[in-house]
C-alpha cells in the first residue's frame, strides 16, 4: 500500500523529533546536523523611497545603490582564507561539532535539559583555522550595490515593499537579511492627497464666476480642460471623475476635487470703484444662502431641538 502524506519510514520520526526539539543525531539527516556550519543571518535593512503622485498613479521603476555588507569575494562568504576548497577548518572542540552545549539538571518535576549554542563555535559546530585577510573571518566585507525595484501603481505614505535576501549578508554564509523600502509621498506643486482622490484649488474672479467660464486645469496626466458653469459659490467642490490615484488592490480609481475659490481683488481704480458701486444697489447682488443649505438649516435646527 501507498504509505500518503505520513511518515515515509522510521528516520523521518527521529527527523521530525529532532526539528521540533533542537537535537542532533550524530550522522543523521536532522536539520540540527545538517545546519552546522552555516554562520549567524545577516540582520534586515531599512530604507526610504520618496515618490512623486505621478510616479505613485502610474507605478514606476526605481534604482536604489545600498550600502551595505556584502559577501567576501576573497573566501567565498565562509570567512576562511580559500573558502570551502582549503583546509581550514576543524571541529570544535567544546561541543565535538554539534553546535550546541547541553547541561543537565534535576528538579522536583524531574530531569531538565538546558539547550544553548556553543560559545567557542557560536553554534556553526567548526572553527575557522585561517582567517580571511579581507573580511577578518566575517565572510563580508562593506559595500555598495544597486537593486532595482518595481513599485506598483497606488501606493501611499506608510506603505513598504520587502524584498528577501536582499539585506545585509550574515556572518560566514549565514543567510542575507530582507530589505524593506518604507513609501514617503513627496508635496505636490498643485495637489493634496485624500485617499484615492486628489485636491486642486481653483481660484476664480468674480466675473468668471458669476458668468462662468472654462479653464485649463492640471492633472496628473497633463492639463485638461474644466468648465465651470455660472453663478459658481465659492467653496463649491467640482469633481473630475477617474482623474485621481488607482486602488492598489486594482479595484478602482480616485477623482480629482476641484475646490472653487473667488478672489477679491484689493486694489481697485476709480473706474472699477464706480462701477461695483453701481452693481452692489442691485437685489441680484445681495448674498442668499442656496436652497439646500435653508434645508440643511431647518433639519439642524430640528436636530438641535431633540438632541
Amino acid at each position: 500500500r501507498g504509505r500518503g502524506r505520513g511518515f515515509h519510514d522510521i528516520e523521518d520520526i527521529f527527523d521530525a523529533f529532532s526539528d521540533i526539539f533542537g537535537g542532533a543525531r550524530g550522522g543523521g539527516r536532522g536539520r540540527g546536523r545538517s545546519e552546522r556550519g552555516r554562520g549567524r543571518p545577516g540582520s534586515d535593512l531599512r530604507v526610504s523611497l520618496s515618490l512623486t503622485l505621478e510616479e505613485i498613479a502610474e507605478g514606476t521603476e526605481k534604482n536604489l545603490r545600498l550600502q551595505k555588507y556584502l559577501e567576501c569575494e576573497s573566501c567565498d562568504g565562509t570567512g576562511a582564507e580559500g573558502g570551502m576548497g582549503g583546509q581550514n577548518f576543524s571541529m570544535c572542540p567544546k561541543c565535538d561539532g554539534t553546535g550546541e552545549i547541553r547541561q543537565v539538571s534535576r528538579s522536583v518535576f524531574g530531569q531538565v535539559v538546558n539547550v544553548q549554542p556553543c560559545p567557542r563555535c557560536e553554534g556553526e559546530g567548526r572553527i575557522i583555522d585561517n582567517l580571511c585577510d579581507d573580511c577578518g573571518g566575517e565572510g563580508r566585507v562593506q559595500g555598495e550595490e544597486s537593486i532595482s525595484i518595481n513599485v506598483p501603481p497606488g501606493v501611499m505614505e506608510g506603505n513598504y515593499l520587502t524584498l528577501g535576501d536582499a539585506g545585509n549578508a550574515g556572518l560566514r554564509g549565514g543567510p542575507r537579511g530582507d530589505l524593506r523600502i518604507e513609501i514617503e509621498e513627496e508635496p505636490h506643486e498643485h495637489f493634496e492627497r485624500d485617499g484615492l482622490d486628489i485636491y486642486y484649488d481653483l481660484h476664480l474672479s468674480f466675473p468668471k464666476a458669476a458668468l462662468g467660464t472654462e479653464v485649463d486645469v492640471p492633472t496628473l496626466e497633463g492639463e485638461a480642460r474644466l468648465e465651470v458653469d455660472p453663478g459658481v459659490q465659492a467653496g463649491k467642490i467640482l469633481r473630475m471623475r477617474d482623474r485621481g490615484l488607482p486602488d492598489l488592490e486594482g479595484s478602482g480609481q480616485g477623482d480629482q476635487m476641484i475646490r472653487v475659490h473667488v478672489w477679491t481683488p484689493q486694489e481697485l481704480t476709480a473706474e472699477e470703484e464706480e462701477l461695483l458701486d453701481q452693481l452692489r444697489a442691485h437685489d441680484n447682488f445681495q448674498p442668499r444662502p442656496p436652497e439646500e443649505d435653508t434645508q440643511k438649516s431647518f433639519f439642524r435646527r430640528v436636530s438641535d431641538v431633540f438632541s
